[in-house]
């Protein structure tokens, strides 16, 4: 095998290496041996077609060399991604229609900001709530809200409302109830007592 046929070939590998630099990450180790393939086909052109008879061979060879390198790494970035693997690898950017339907329901959802509305089911803190006859996602500022208590939109989270009782019926989840007070005893009147008995226990 000639010289001619070394350069050939390690042109080709230092296209493929190049290629493969951009989809996989090696801190530039590809793209190191792409060049040391790049630089060992030229001096195998230049042992081939270095001599003065043939010096014309070697600068054609230098000239295809400098338009294919870079129209090779750019047509395969053109046409990768529209094939069915490229767009199994690459990820497409979202499509006008997706974008321009995130961005009006955000402005409708900002829209009911400082409206009211009805709690249809328990906020702890996400739920539902009732909004202009409309059932939407909402949550609470981290506060237990219950069910059928009118509340106000104060802001938009995401895809939801975030919202905020107006009457007060909402409690802290680490908020404890206290147990109720249990009477002490009440001093014999002679009556029967409350649970039923007509008689008194006799206090010891």
């Amino acid at each position: 095998m000639g010289t001619e046929q070394y350069a050939i070939m390690l042109l080709i590998l230092s296209l493929g290496l190049m290629i493969a630099e951009l989809f996989i990450p090696s801190g530039g180790m590809i793209m190191v041996m792409a060049l040391v393939s790049l630089v060992g086909s030229i001096l195998c052109a230049w042992d081939a077609w270095g001599a003065e008879s043939e010096r014309t061979y070697f600068w054609i060879y230098m000239g295809f060399l400098v338009v294919l390198v870079p129209t090779t790494i750019g047509s395969f970035l053109y046409v990768f991604p529209k094939t069915n693997y490229g767009k199994r690898i690459l990820l497409e950017a979202p499509d006008r229609d997706e974008v321009t339907a995130y961005t009006e329901e955000t402005r409708r959802l900002e829209s009911l900001v400082g409206e009211t509305g009805e709690t249809l089911t328990l906020l702890n803190p996400g739920g539902m709530v009732l909004v202009n006859n409309s059932r939407m996602h909402c949550e609470s500022e981290g506060v237990l809200v219950e069910a059928g208590t009118e509340v106000e939109i104060i802001g938009v989270k995401s895809n939801r409302l975030v919202v905020k009782a107006t009457n007060g019926r909402s409690r802290d989840p680490l908020e404890t109830v206290s147990p109720p007070e249990i009477p002490e005893n009440e001093p014999d009147t002679g009556e029967p007592a409350e649970d039923g008995f007509d008689f008194q226990i006799p206090k010891s």
